[in-house]
């Protein structure tokens, strides 16, 4: 799948469109521009539109991707989105804008995959 149009967007906390996106807001729309799936505004929601599948899962593109980045108790704290098998887009915070990156850079740090189902 290609999303590179959204790769240099701005990160914006609590963004949800293309004038700036937090992590959150880019799953989202990513999920609905590829799949057709509307998210609830957090990932809390997010388990009614999938099932997920482990943190050794084989991902595929439109997995999210569960990420422990910035902490030391495991416990999820950022998301993205798999394009492809190896890739994955993210907005990976304020001092950054959206980019996709090798999924296996960060494989250390995903805590569980989740693949969307359309309901």
């Amino acid at each position: 799948m290609d999303f590179s149009h959204l790769v240099g967007v701005p990160y914006k906390k609590g963004g949800i469109d293309k004038s700036g996106f937090d992590c959150y807001g880019l799953v989202r729309h990513v999920a609905r521009e590829g799949a057709g799936i509307d998210l609830p505004e957090r990932p809390i929601g997010w388990r009614r539109h999938g099932k997920l599948l482990g943190r050794d899962a084989e991902i595929a593109a439109l997995d999210v991707v569960f990420f422990c980045m910035a902490n030391d108790y495991g416990l999820t704290d950022h998301v993205g989105i798999a394009v492809s098998p190896i890739e994955f887009i993210h907005a990976s915070g304020p001092a950054q804008s959206v980019v996709q990156e090798p999924i296996r850079r960060y494989a250390h740090r995903i805590v569980n995959v989740g693949r969307l189902e359309k309901r």
